[in-house]
């Protein structure tokens, strides 16, 4: 999206190069910029639908919380024999 949303590089060389006029290729780039907008909306908003209607999954205890603290705490160093 990056590619078509005004200013970008990409139009204004190509507006140089091809002796087109800039500003209506930021006016022609506005169009697929806003229609790739609302499908990304769109997805979003199916996907957080989706995941609203899923069932729960259970949550961390604070004994799972320490253990896999007490586990990240030993990373890099070195086992003792």
């Amino acid at each position: 999206m990056a590619e078509t949303i005004p200013p970008c590089i990409n139009l204004i060389i190509l507006g140089f190069v091809a002796n087109l006029s800039i500003g209506g290729l930021f006016m022609a780039g506005l169009v697929p910029a806003g229609l790739m907008a609302l499908a990304l909306i769109a997805v979003v908003d199916r996907a957080s639908a989706r995941a609203r209607r899923s069932p729960s999954r259970p949550t961390a205890t604070d004994a799972d919380r320490a253990a896999s603290w007490s586990g990240a705490r030993r990373i890099g160093q070195p086992d003792r024999a």
